[in-house]
């Protein structure tokens, strides 16, 4: 028998077929040590694990390395294929990752996990690569256009990171990539030119960037596209017909929040999702539209559409999801159109002039979770049918025109979290039905003509957090099971006629209330001190009622306020010092009230205020000098209609933000403070000083405030001229009336510049005015002292001596703006306005005769 020898180089080939490949050996190795390195670098949100999810990668575990968590290893070569580390909670960069020892690698998914810094250019090496996820991470600065060497791929993912500078065009040559996903980063435009089409792309997500540019051409040559999601950048122009005629395969198109603009597209592929909302689209819904049979999601909403709904609407009997809202579609709903839409979950036409009945065949919607027909025309009555729609989360009629009752039917809603019928003008009773709402949270039927008391049945609702009856005709007493409401945060209860009082077990459960509107009934008896256990009321309104009674010491347990009115009450009694607590306090009006006693101390911490109005009661004392210490950022100050006492303080100087002042009617005296006028010049357009005792001459800065329109001055004691000049040259008659020692020139004005031109010259011109008027002083009284000689004193003679010495007097005036002119004084005399007595003419001594020197109407 002939044996076969084999050819010496297959022998030698192989005997090192069977020895082990020291290669494989050391390139698994080389790997499981860039691994160990680059976790060395990790850190982990701890609350994800209790240990490290990563404890297998270890040199002690260096020959396991195929077992290794999220390693997966090739059968045949033993090195690693893949690395998962999704959702891990790691802290890491990838340039401390090694690329060089996975050149075969062919899923690397790092996403959802906190990675950051940039994506390092020697990625490209990783030419065996079909998935590469770095999504929902933290990766900054640009893409890198080495990815365009990775030819394998088939899923690419940088969505949701903080990548920015311009989409590489290299990314087109991925001609395997099915998945692009560039979502949610901070992007801008491309050159688009040199972007080729990507043929075997099915979904392309280029949502939340800042792209400015027109829609890319080159999307029109991805006709595989199914999915295309552009919305939320800055595309602009007219949507082109290439997007739908070569894209025949699309079924979700997002091209919401944008700036485009033009007619709707006629021709739309067989499209399920259809998102155009938030653009400046014009013109009318195309009929095409009703082509779209497959249509599941269709978003209009927030352009500048007009016209009717087209008949064609009614063949979208696959609708789930309907959005046009904030539009301009006018016309009723027709039946016809709306009968089809039985899949229909989530109806939203808010925001349109349509106009003509709900119709009733909206019933016939079962499945309807959500129905938004809110701020529309809508008129007639709500209609009962509406109660067939047992599913609804939600249901919004509010600002429409509806009458009548609101049906029973309503009563079917017993899955309703969310109901707003306000703003209509529907009639009758709330229905009892309403305590069917078990799961309503919020509920508004305010801005109505309802006129009924509020059914018991209402406190059955236990999971209301939202509650508005305001501005009804409700009235009788809050009923008792209103304090099953444990929940309520915010209740408005405002402008009806409710009467009787507040009783504290109907609110003591509402320790989560946030805003209590109460205002304008016609509630009466104490405002209970229980409300103090409602300690995180933010907002609390009281006003235009009848309350009466002190206000009570526990409100100023209420530290978190920043609204209180309990203005227009019959409060009486004392500020309570524990209103010092309000240390977050905004606005706190107590005017219209009969509160008496002082200002409390405690209102000087109130520093945030900026509305505060004390005003019309019968407070007294001094304005304390720290009330002007608690806020800068004071606006609006009323403390008019009091018995206070005392001077303006200087300190009114740290209103520099103020836009409204009012100390009028009060017994103030004093001069307005002068240093303190400047540094209110910004901002004040109202300032009323009149009906007090002020004195001195009003400030010559009040004319240079550009922004005050309304001035009063008037009634107080003040002297001088007065003023024409700045603000004050169109100043209203009764602006300085009832100040007698004020006066105007002989043309009606006093020049603007009272120091200007020749002090000399003025000075002798005074000195003769004084001279001349005491001869005819002297002359005028020895006349009137020979009548006295001659004849019995009347009180008319009498008068006309305190007119002539008091002129005189106050001719010799130290100042000599604060003379009279010589016009004013021949006015005086020739008129014969005789001032009446202050007191028998035998107990009027000089000093009070130089007080009535200009008490005469200088006006």
């Amino acid at each position: 028998m002939k044996r076969v020898q084999m050819p010496p180089f297959l022998l030698h080939f192989f005997l090192l077929s069977l020895l082990p490949s020291k290669a494989t050996t050391s390139s698994s190795g080389t790997q499981a040590e860039a691994l160990i390195t680059w976790k060395n670098s990790f850190n982990f949100y701890y609350y994800y694990y209790s240990v490290s999810p990563l404890d297998s990668w270890s040199l002690a575990n260096l020959n396991n390395l195929c077992n290794w968590t999220a390693i997966v290893c090739d059968r045949n070569t033993k090195t690693v294929s893949k690395i998962d580390l999704s959702n891990l909670g790691i802290i890491a960069t990838l340039t401390d990752f090694n690329f060089t020892p996975f050149l075969n690698l062919t899923h690397f998914n790092l996403s959802q996990n906190n990675f950051g810094g940039p994506i390092p250019s020697a990625i490209g090496n990783l030419s065996r690569l079909t998935i590469l996820d770095l999504g929902i991470n933290y990766f900054e600065q640009e893409i890198p256009a080495e990815i365009g060497l990775l030819t394998e791929l088939e899923y690419l993912s940088f969505y949701y990171n903080s990548l920015n500078g311009a989409i590489p065009y290299q990314l087109s040559n991925l001609q395997k990539v099915q998945f692009l996903l560039l979502g949610e980063n901070h992007l801008k435009t491309s050159n688009w030119s040199k972007f080729s089409g990507m043929h075997s792309l099915t979904h392309l997500d280029l949502h939340r960037n800042a792209i400015h540019s027109e829609f890319p051409e080159f999307i029109f040559e991805c006709q595989n596209l199914t999915f295309l999601d552009l919305s939320q950048n800055w595309f602009t122009g007219q949507i082109l017909e290439p997007v739908f005629t070569k894209l025949g395969k699309l079924e979700y198109l997002n091209l919401t929040k944008n700036l485009f603009q033009g007619p709707l597209p006629s021709h739309f592929p067989k499209l399920k999702h259809l998102h155009l909302a938030r653009n400046n689209f014009s013109g009318q819904i195309p009929t095409t539209i009703g082509h779209c049979t497959d249509l599941t999601h269709l978003s209009l909403a927030s352009n500048f559409l007009s016209g009717e709904l087209p008949q064609s609407l009614s063949n979208l009997n696959n609708i789930v999801q309907l959005d046009f809202s904030n539009n301009s579609f006018t016309g009723p709903i027709l039946p016809s159109v709306i009968s089809n839409w039985s899949l229909v979950v989530n109806l939203n036409l808010r925001g349109n002039r349509f106009s003509g009945n709900i119709p009733p065949e909206l019933g016939q919607l079962t499945n309807l979770i959500h129905l938004s027909l809110d701020s529309n025309d809508f008129g007639a009555q709500l209609p009962s049918q509406i109660g067939n729609l047992n599913l609804l989360f939600t249901l919004n009629v509010s600002w429409n025109h509806l009458t009548g009752v609101i049906p029973r039917s309503i009563g079917n809603f017993t899955r309703i979290v969310f109901l707003d019928l306000s703003n209509n003008n529907l009639t009758g009773e709330i229905p009892r039905s309403i305590g069917n709402f078990t799961r309503i949270q919020f509920l508004d039927l305010g801005m109505n003509s309802l006129n009924s008391s509020i059914p018991s049945e209402l406190g059955h609702c236990t999971d209301l957090t939202h509650l508005s009856l305001a501005s009804n005709f409700l009235s009788g007493e809050l009923p008792q099971s209103l304090s099953n409401m444990n929940n309520i945060v915010q209740l408005d209860f405002s402008d009806n006629s409710f009467t009787g009082p507040i009783l504290p077990s109907v609110i003591s459960n509402w320790s989560l209330v946030v805003n209590l509107n109460l205002r304008g009934n016609r509630f009466s008896g104490n405002i209970p001190p229980e409300l103090g256990l409602l300690t995180i009321l933010n907002i609390l309104s009281l006003d235009s009622n009848d309350f009466g009674g002190e206000l009570p010491s526990q409100i100023g347990n209420l530290n978190l306020l920043s609204t209180l009115n309990v203005s227009r009450n019959h409060l009486t009694g004392a500020i309570p010092r524990s209103n010092g607590n309000f240390a977050q306090i905004l606005y706190l009006d107590l005017s219209n009230n009969n509160l008496t006693g002082v200002i409390p101390w405690g209102i000087e911490f109130f520093d945030q205020i900026m509305y505060l109005d004390l005003s019309n009661n019968n407070l007294t004392g001094v304005i304390p000098r720290s009330i002007y210490n608690f806020a800068q950022g004071l606006l609006y100050l009323n403390l008019s209609n009091n018995n206070l006492t005392g001077v303006i303080p200087v300190s009114i100087s740290t209103f520099t933000q103020i836009e409204f002042l009012d100390l009028s009617n009060n017994k103030l005296t004093g001069v307005i403070p002068l240093a303190s006028i400047s540094n209110l010049r910004l901002r004040l357009e109202i300032f009323n000083v009149s009906h007090n005792h002020l004195s001195g001459e009003i400030p010559s800065e009040f004319s240079n405030m550009d922004r005050l329109t309304i001035y009063d001055f008037s009634y107080n004691n003040f002297t001088g001229p007065i003023p024409t000049c700045g603000i004050f040259r169109n100043a209203p008659a009764d602006a300085f009336v009832g100040n007698y020692g004020m006066w105007r020139d002989a043309k009606g004005k006093a020049p603007c510049d009272s120091f200007g031109g020749n002090s000399e010259r003025k000075n002798d011109i005074n000195i003769v005015v004084i001279v001349m008027v005491f001869f005819l002083a002297f002359g005028v009284v020895a006349t009137i002292i020979a009548l006295f000689l001659l004849l019995p004193p009347t009180y008319e003679l009498a008068k006309a001596v305190v007119l002539v010495m008091s002129l005189a007097l106050a001719c010799t005036r130290t100042h000599p703006r604060s003379r009279p002119p010589m016009s004013f004084v021949a006015q005086k005399l020739s008129a014969q306005a005789i001032p009446c007595l202050p007191e028998p003419f035998e107990f009027l001594s000089i000093s009070k005769l130089m007080g009535l020197g200009l008490q005469a109407n200088g006006s």
